[in-house]
């Protein structure tokens, strides 16, 4: 869940420097030309934000399922230690 909230702040911090950045860009452009350019580049950041989103969630996953199966403090610490090279 902790992750799910990092991704989010992450990708709305992003979409807001995208959009402060377009709209100053837009002001010198031709409306169309300026939404053909925002659409091409929204679809980029969505194909790049995609890697990312995989990896949060794999590792949710891995960590999830981890603390699922531990019951004592050794196999705490050494999975752990595990996770931590993530």
């Amino acid at each position: 869940m902790l992750l799910q909230r990092k991704d989010v702040l992450v990708k709305q911090s992003i979409h807001f420097h995208w959009r402060f950045a377009q709209r100053d860009a837009c002001l010198n452009m031709p409306t169309v030309e300026c939404l053909l350019n925002l659409q091409s580049q929204m679809t980029e950041f969505e194909a790049s934000a995609e890697p990312l989103q995989d990896w949060l969630n794999s590792t949710e996953v891995r960590v999830q399922e981890s603390s699922a199966r531990l019951h004592d403090l050794p196999a705490k610490k050494q999975e752990l230690s595990k996770l931590q090279v993530l």
